[in-house]
């Protein structure tokens, strides 16, 4: 595990790179807010290739970054025929390939199926915790159009 020092910036910015490193490919537009915070990252590689990172950050609330988020990925939404989708659980898709978004009673999780990328956010001890993963893309999930 590799851990970084403090980083001040725009937490949104940095889960939206984080994304695009993982093959996501999401870019921030003019009508989501800044995230003002400080962070730092762990990174955990596997074979030397780093794979998975968390973050812990401060100066940004829970609420603010499940907000971005929604704002984020809500452009993506996809109507499924009898889904019980709604403001907290939503399928969407980018470019093809199938996500869901899944708001908790601690936090988020984001799965970018297709993808093989999953983000989780919550909150501890003051402090929020930003997850990403990478995994295997979900074989029995074809992106849309196949």
């Amino acid at each position: 595990m590799k851990a970084s020092s403090d980083t001040k910036g725009d937490l949104g910015e940095f889960i939206i790179s984080e994304l695009n490193r993982r093959g996501v490919p999401l870019s921030k537009t003019d009508d989501l807010p800044r995230l003002p915070a400080t962070w730092r990252t762990v990174t955990v590689e596997i074979s030397g290739t780093p794979k998975d990172v968390g973050a812990g950050a401060q100066g940004c609330s829970l609420g603010n970054v499940l907000a971005f988020c929604f704002s984020l990925l809500s452009r993506f939404r996809v109507q499924r025929p009898f889904s019980k989708d709604n403001d907290s659980n939503f399928s969407f898709s980018i470019n093809g390939n199938r996500g869901n978004f899944t708001r908790t009673d601690t936090g988020l999780v984001i799965s970018f199926i297709t993808f093989g990328v999953s983000l989780t956010i919550g909150e501890s001890d003051q402090e929020l915790h930003i997850g990403f993963a990478e995994h295997p893309p979900h074989p029995g999930v074809p992106p849309d159009g196949e």
